[in-house]
């Protein structure tokens, strides 16, 4: 009880961030339950009071519209899904529960870009403005990064080349159910194309949200396959290459990759200036 003070009094004045009301209620927890086994008298009203209030913890755990940050990760799921206007509805409720402005209007104008409105498009990134001047120019080089993929797609030819710009722009809009399903499609079709074997790779490792190890080990074994393609003459395969390695526990290799890139980068003059960055967490994380 004393400790429990103390964390709620360290929250208070700044000094440490604890869970104090998921220890508060852990105590009050225990508390019905000892009651409800150990009273003579008010027995019965412990174990109800207790068995209805896990019933309310259980329903906040999937339901809490009160909760800004669960309505912005709803929002989010169904930007990734692709329905772009629950998906806006969500975002500007969790504003007003007092979600980061930053992000919430960020994605809006992501969302609103996906859809074709520009000009909501430009009014979300004029309200991220006064929040973030910098994300907001961010921001507007990236809708030229995308009317460049919508030019590209409007100019590619049919086949491999369309879908790949297609599953290209849908990963811009994270419409990211999209991107996987006609990435998958184009391997079921093409299974030897070393651009789909890359891209799939690709997109597993660097932006599919918390893939499992048997989506690492694919994509290692995709990424594998595209470099050996390659004549492990392609960045973008040897890139995919040294994360899926990484991801699946062989920092050695994942170094010796990111190496082997690096010289490859090097001799095309194409060397991103972050990346030893990328090498340092590979060694780190190997060490």
């Amino acid at each position: 009880l004393v400790w429990l003070v103390v964390c709620f009094v360290a929250t208070w004045v700044g000094v440490w961030n604890v869970g104090n009301y998921a220890h508060l209620g852990g105590l009050l927890f225990g508390f019905g339950v000892a009651a409800g086994w150990s009273l003579e008298r008010g027995r019965h009203a412990a174990l109800t009071g207790t068995v209805l209030a896990s019933a309310t913890i259980l329903l906040a755990t999937f339901w809490r519209p009160w909760d800004g940050a669960w309505v912005a990760w709803k929002a989010y799921g169904d930007h990734r899904r692709g329905a772009l206007a629950a998906a806006e509805r969500g975002y500007l409720r969790s504003l007003e529960l007092g979600e980061d402005p930053s992000w919430v209007w960020r994605n809006v104008a992501l969302l609103r870009l996906a859809s074709g409105d520009e000009a909501s498009a430009r009014q979300a990134r004029e309200a991220l403005a006064e929040f973030d001047p910098d994300e907001a120019r961010s921001l507007a080089d990236a809708e030229r990064a995308r009317a460049e993929l919508a030019r590209a797609l409007e100019q590619a030819p049919e086949g491999v080349e369309a879908s790949l710009a297609q599953a290209e722009l849908a990963i811009f809009d994270w419409n990211l159910e999209r991107a996987e399903t006609l990435l998958r499609e184009l391997l079921r079709s093409q299974p030897e194309d070393p651009r789909i074997l890359t891209e799939l790779a690709t997109f597993v490792v660097f932006t599919k949200e918390s893939p499992s190890r048997a989506e690492c080990r694919e994509a290692l074994a995709l990424s594998e396959q595209a470099v050996a393609a390659t004549a492990r003459r392609d960045p973008a395969a040897l890139w995919a290459l040294g994360e899926a390695y990484f991801l699946t526990g062989d920092r050695g290799r994942a170094v010796r990759t990111a190496e082997e890139l690096r010289a490859l980068l090097v001799a095309s003059d194409s060397l991103p200036s972050d990346f030893e960055d990328l090498l340092a967490r590979y060694r780190a994380e190997g060490d």
